[in-house]
């Protein structure tokens, strides 16, 4: 007698030809599912900007094996690691049972068999586990409709095909006296308790279960790329290869030339996202990755204050607007021609209550970018409808019109110039550096005590520096983050000829959101210069010895405990973290007290995303929040290192019924109080 492990597939199954049909149209309703969906997002605005997820697999691999992303939930983590392993340990096993079925009869026979049927056993108990897990977790959420009732039939069904399964071996083993079935070790265990119980085990019994389990099976991996739910298997790890070549995401680059040249009959010029038929294949993955775990709402400055914005939703109406779900409803067909507008799947409370802080791409685990999404949206309503709030209309007016956003005359500044005695043009030609200055509101009292805290320190630092008259004015963010993309590259080809007729080679910049600008935006405008922050060049100087902390006794107090706060223009579009916290560890002796929301998920000011010019909060200040976070750390300081934070701060501050607990301050303040001239001599590296 042969004793070699294993046993006959498809045990008294007949006809096996109707499964071999069965298994054939799942397969095939699987492939066109993700053919369709491959082709949507091919067929996406800009065809030819494929997301270049070549040189990210590894990272992309690392994250999905590891679920690195999920680190912030651990219940969310081990229930999905349990799901994840178990179905694919599951779908591993069946194929290895395809091909022995197949020919390949050594993959379902002796040790080999004997190790699948123990893997199936562990995955189907983990799957079940995991899918249970899930459930209790979904029980405790609100419940949202058609997405929670889709996830909710996915994990029941995967906890019913582990059951059935485990109840067709159990029923296998008793019929046919399986002398393996220790390795079956559920199995075995179920087909005692039948046996012990007198529950009735028949041949019919058997047949009729095994075609449930079967026909429940394939049914569900037919219908994976249908699901909202589950078709983020294939398009999150994409989206995460490709966000590892481009760590930051940008709006999608508008060429306003060819829109002004473009000719008659030709396909129109993409401006924002009108419908979405305008999403580029980048966008369309990112609606397809979204898992709706609702992770990038705990961080929401939005979401978290009561204002009506929820990225999860944004994300989830925009795909149910688009291509794919409109397409499932239809059959099919038409794939990419919806005509719905996205202003009318997010609304546009929403659309401008968000602050574009980047917190919800940062805690994302699946790589959406909403940002661009976001700002593509407002592209189109401003540009193409001309709609927009009257605060952001009157910001943009005033910037076009006086070059800044705050409708502030020229005096001021020049006045401010002229007090300190700043040099105009280069003193030690390509050594000097151009101070870009930007926007100042009439009576900004913090930004001029900032800026004359940097004049003060490059002077110590005897660093050689300039500020161009005709410069000291907006970089033309504002425009950016507000819409109009025409005025905003008008203003930056203006600002880049003044600076190239100036000979600037060397800018640096204090303002978070002038630095992003200047360094990510101006590049694709023709800009060639250098451009560095204020703490990595601070923080060089004090390295070098440019600059000494003086010691306490010369009368030059410690600022004590110090809280920094993280921009989100300079954290998470920057990834500057490190230099402004050394350079206040340097002053203070001590590293600055952390907040449970810091560095990458540092809980935003509220005054991005044009909110600095716009009083739109309907529910409480995000500023406020913040401040009552980072006043609780018992701190005497409150550093911060961007002009919209010190103001919004400072003015959630004087809210407060009670006089504010600590000092705000910019860290160039703090450290202009502690520093001294450093050693004669010394200077920066070139460059």
């Amino acid at each position: 007698m042969d004793m070699t492990a294993g046993r006959e597939l498809f045990w008294q199954i007949r006809p096996q030809e109707v499964f071999s049909w069965l298994r054939w149209a799942a397969v095939v309703v699987f492939g066109l599912g993700w053919l369709r969906l491959l082709v949507w997002v091919r067929t996406g605005r800009q065809a030819g900007e494929l997301p270049a997820v070549r040189l990210g697999w590894m990272r992309a691999l690392a994250e999905v094996a590891l679920h690195s992303r999920l680190k912030p939930g651990l219940a969310a983590r081990i229930w999905h690691l349990l799901v994840f392993y178990g179905f694919l340990s599951l779908l591993a096993v069946t194929l290895c049972v395809m091909a022995s079925h197949a020919g390949v009869a050594f993959l379902f026979r002796g040790k080999i068999y004997l190790g699948l049927t123990l893997l199936a056993e562990v995955a189907g108990v983990g799957l079940l586990a995991g899918a249970l897990l899930a459930l209790a977790e979904s029980s405790r959420r609100p419940w949202d409709g058609r997405r929670s009732f889709e996830k909710v039939c996915a994990l029941c069904l995967l906890a019913l095909i582990c059951l059935s399964g485990f109840l067709v071996e159990a029923e296998r083993i008793a019929l046919a006296a399986d002398p393996w079935r220790g390795w079956s070790f559920v199995g075995s265990f179920l087909s005692h308790v039948l046996a012990t119980s007198g529950g009735a085990v028949s041949m019919g019994s058997y047949e009729t279960l095994w075609w449930f389990h079967a026909v429940v099976s394939l049914c569900f991996v037919a219908w994976i790329p249908f699901s909202s739910s589950l078709r983020h298997l294939l398009f999150a790890p994409a989206r995460r290869a490709e966000s590892a070549l481009r760590p930051v995401s940008q709006p999608p680059q508008v060429d306003l030339n060819s829109v002004r040249l473009a000719e008659p009959g030709l396909e129109p010029v993409r401006l924002g996202m009108r419908a979405s038929r305008d999403l580029t294949p980048r966008q369309r993955a990112s609606l397809l990755a979204c898992m709706d775990c609702g992770r990038c709402e705990r961080l929401c400055p939005a979401f978290q204050t009561g204002q009506p914005l929820s990225p999860r939703k944004a994300i989830r109406d925009l795909a149910g607007s688009s291509g794919p779900q409109r397409l499932l409803r239809r059959l099919g067909l038409g794939i990419g021609q919806s005509e719905v507008s996205p202003a009318e799947a997010v609304s546009m409370s929403a659309l401008w209550a968000c602050r574009l802080c980047r917190a919800c791409e940062e805690t994302c685990p699946a790589g959406v970018e909403h940002v661009p999404l976001v700002l593509d949206i407002r592209r189109a309503e401003v540009l193409c409808q001309g709609r927009l709030p009257e605060a952001a209309a009157q910001a943009l007016r005033n910037l076009a019109r006086t070059g800044n956003p705050y409708g502030a005359p020229p005096a001021e500044r020049l006045r401010w110039l002229k007090d300190e005695g700043i040099p105009e043009k280069p003193v030690d030609g390509q050594s000097s550096w151009l101070l870009w200055i930007g926007c100042l509101a009439s009576g900004d009292d913090l930004k001029l005590r900032v800026m004359s805290a940097w004049v003060s320190l490059l002077r110590k630092a005897d660093v050689s520096f300039y500020v161009l008259r005709e410069q000291a004015s907006c970089c033309g963010e504002p425009a950016r983050i507000l819409g109009d993309e025409d005025l905003f590259q008008a203003v930056a080809k203006s600002r880049i000829r003044s600076l190239v007729q100036a000979g600037a080679k060397k800018i640096l910049v204090h303002c978070p959101h002038c630095y992003s600008i200047l360094r990510d935006a101006y590049p694709a405008l023709g800009a060639d210069f250098m451009v560095v922050h204020t703490s990595a060049f601070f923080r060089q100087a004090l390295q070098e010895g440019l600059l000494r902390v003086s010691p306490e006794e010369q009368g030059k107090r410690s600022p004590g405990r110090v809280a920094y706060h993280d921009p989100c223009f300079l954290g998470r579009y920057q990834g500057l973290y490190d230099p402004p916290r050394e350079i206040l560890a340097a002053i203070s002796g001590g590293h600055p007290l952390e907040a449970a929301r810091h560095r990458k998920g540092s809980f935003c000011c509220g005054g991005g995303g044009g909110h600095f010019f716009m009083d739109l909060d309907t529910g409480e200040r995000p500023a406020s929040r913040r401040l009552e976070e980072l006043f609780g750390l018992g701190v005497e300081v409150l550093s911060v290192s961007c002009g919209f934070c010190h103001a919004m701060f400072d003015d959630a501050a004087r809210r407060l019924a009670e006089p504010p607990p600590a000092r705000i301050a910019d860290w160039l303040e703090l450290l202009q109080e502690r520093t001294l001239p450093g050693s004669p001599g010394k200077s920066l590296p070139a460059g």
